[in-house]
């Protein structure tokens, strides 16, 4: 019973699935000797961030998070809304042969098996997009209307872009923009696969003018650089850079594309930071650091979501975080 995290015995290696390897002698801490090493050891990842975790969350809630960061991450298809439904992309993907099972509650399906979607006859004629839930959830969370003037100011690769398009039912400006010009290619290709004509691809460096021809901007989303921690099941080489808590730079680099992200925004206009980190510093004290230090703002809501793992009645998904700002 509880999480395998935290009640198997140190011969025992966890799994994701819930199942474990048995060895003759133990191979892992003893649980009881403290959660930071055990789980540390269980599921390898940074002492420090499962120290962080287990500080934060409790040792319970932090071995589910440390357990879901090692799952096989679901792939989930967002249907093009405007042609087909959830429900009916669930019967094409399976007349392709896919597996599948639809979240009628999100409007998703997600993909079990069937081979690369890439290759599937219903993805080339641009029904769908790949998107985990965490990272849908930031156009959901502004619930931008059909005539809104949007930037997305770190676009790359495109699924942010197409979710909030489609939330403006392909009407209004919504102005794509990144710092590398080669992964603005792909933001290019999915907006063509999925034929949106109200999104404008902006260079960074063209971006400041571009702004200023604009009548108005409702809304600027920044999805910031960061540690990947909330999505270290889908980036798994992510957990080997992180010898060490997040430096400083890095941070200093959030704070920049946030100020550069409201500086876009005329009073009564919106700001939206996201991350996929699930780590206190990039995301709930940056906002307060922000704050603290601009008057002419306040924070309407924020949310914070953890990596969590799918059975018979739950969806798996990444961690995140999201939080709308107001310019006064």
């Amino acid at each position: 019973s509880g999480d395998p995290a935290v009640a198997l015995p140190a011969h025992c290696v966890p799994r994701a699935d819930g199942s474990a390897c048995i060895f003759t002698d133990a191979v892992l801490p003893k649980p009881s000797a403290g959660p930071v090493e055990y789980l540390h050891s269980a599921w390898s990842l940074p002492q420090w961030l499962v120290h962080q975790w287990v500080t934060e969350y409790g040792a319970e809630q932090a071995a589910a998070v440390c357990r879901a960061s090692n799952r096989h991450p679901s792939v989930y298809a967002w249907p093009d809304t405007r042609r087909i439904s959830a429900a009916q992309l669930a019967e094409r993907l399976a007349a392709e042969g896919v597996t599948c099972r639809l979240w009628a509650e999100q409007g998703a399906v997600q993909i079990r098996a069937g081979g690369a979607p890439g290759g599937l006859d219903v993805f080339k004629e641009g029904l769908f997009y790949i998107q985990d839930p965490a990272a849908a959830a930031v156009a959901a969370f502004l619930d931008p209307k059909p005539g809104w003037t949007l930037i997305d100011l770190c676009a790359a690769p495109g699924g942010k872009t197409l979710a909030l398009a489609l939330r403006m039912k392909d009407k209004g400006v919504l102005i794509a923009s990144d710092a590398s010009e080669a992964r603005l290619g792909r933001v290019r290709e999915n907006i063509r696969r999925i034929g949106l004509s109200c999104v404008r691809i902006v260079p960074q460096m063209e971006l400041e003018a571009c702004v200023q021809s604009l009548d108005r901007v409702d809304a600027v989303i920044v999805d910031v650089p960061c540690s990947n921690t909330g999505v270290l099941a889908r980036r798994v080489e992510a957990r080997h850079r992180l010898d060490r808590p997040m430096d400083k730079a890095a941070l200093e680099l959030q704070q920049t594309l946030l100020k550069k992200a409201f500086g876009l925004l005329k009073p009564g206009g919106r700001l939206v930071y996201s991350t996929c980190s699930v780590l206190q510093e990039e995301n709930e004290r940056q906002i307060q650091h922000f704050l603290s230090n601009c008057t002419d703002t306040a924070l309407i809501e924020q949310k914070k979501t953890l990596p969590s793992i799918g059975n018979a009645d739950l969806f798996d998904q990444d961690g995140g975080f999201i939080a709308m700002l107001k310019r006064l």
